[in-house]
């Protein structure tokens, strides 16, 4: 989930399979420890120093970040000029050389500060965000069912069909280059016989209200999401009364969700895809996209996303809904 206000440095170096002389010996798939809470991925690796876990949110659509008392915490910061943006490396793991690091940005994340996010119960209980940085020139299995993360650290794809196989764009700026520097996967989706291009969001996240959660059915109230803007949610619901929707979803004042019959991208349909919206489309400003599709489409499958081929790979265990 990118916010507008958050920027770090160019792309800098090449990608390299981060692990240590030893691992890189077996090299193959590379179970990366997570926990699964209402289908928002968090890596959980255990720092070296004090042996706790360290909580990484996954967000293929963000940049990556640590909060400003963990890096103080594991005294990972960088020295950086009065100008330039605050960074970190992330703290040395016990699994060592088996979790990768950035590959761009210098292994750099960026800093932020807890106090900017104070009282956001989507933060509550974070570390940080592993984002495109960790994630680009990488392939990684996210097992929704199996509630497990696999880096495939040898590049190899699970065994699939065609028919799983959904093309990857990368965000670009209008000369271009990568927006950012980094890879930020973009799919084509049509709804209603209209044509999309979405992010594919891994992290999108909507804190839902009493009535939200009503709607919406069981589960937490902070919970996995797809985005949409608030022109197309408007669309849709002018268009189409007989889908499902609720305004005032969300524990912010004018958040709406609808919940969409079929999303198809490629070959592959998502059934009852919920989607809502951010207040002032906030994560959609200074970017092309309308939609961001998000775990509420993928999250009974087994996603697979190549960043080195271009493409997703999703595997349908249910039809969901």
């Amino acid at each position: 989930m990118r916010l507008w206000w958050r920027s770090l440095a160019p792309l800098v170096g090449l990608f390299a399979c981060a692990v240590t002389e030893a691992a890189a010996q077996t090299c193959g798939d590379i179970p990366i420890p997570a926990t699964f809470v209402e289908q928002r991925v968090i890596a959980t690796p255990v720092a070296a120093s004090g042996a706790q876990k360290v909580r990484l949110w996954i967000d293929s659509d963000g940049e990556g970040f640590l909060f400003d008392d963990v890096a103080l915490r594991y005294a990972t910061y960088l020295p950086t000029g009065p100008d330039e943006p605050v960074k970190a490396r992330l703290p040395a793991f016990t699994m060592g050389g088996r979790f990768p690091q950035p590959s761009s940005y210098g292994s750099a994340l960026g800093v932020m500060r807890r106090a900017e996010v104070h009282g956001d119960p989507i933060f509550a209980g974070l570390d940080g965000q592993l984002g495109a940085s960790w994630l680009q020139r990488r392939v990684w299995t996210f097992d929704y069912p199996d509630r497990s993360l696999v880096w495939h650290c040898d590049g190899a794809q699970p065994p699939h069909t065609p028919a799983d196989e959904v093309p990857i764009l990368f965000a670009t700026d209008p000369s271009g280059k990568l927006l950012g520097g980094a890879e930020y996967p973009q799919i084509h989706v049509d709804v209603a016989g209209q044509r999309f291009l979405a992010s594919l969001d891994t992290a999108a996240t909507v804190a839902l209200s009493a009535q939200g959660m009503h709607a919406l059915g069981p589960g937490q109230a902070v919970r996995a999401t797809s985005f949409a803007t608030r022109s197309v949610v408007a669309a849709w619901h002018a268009r189409h009364p007989d889908w499902r929707y609720f305004a005032n979803a969300g524990q912010t004042v004018g958040i709406v969700a609808i919940r969409v019959p079929i999303v198809t991208a490629a070959a592959v349909r998502f059934r009852n895809v919920w989607f809502t919206t951010r207040p002032d489309d906030d994560v959609f400003q200074g970017e092309q996209e309308q939609l961001k599709v998000g775990p509420t489409a993928f999250g009974c499958c087994v996603l697979t996303i190549d960043y080195l081929r271009h493409q997703a790979v999703v595997r349908r265990l249910s039809l969901g809904g």
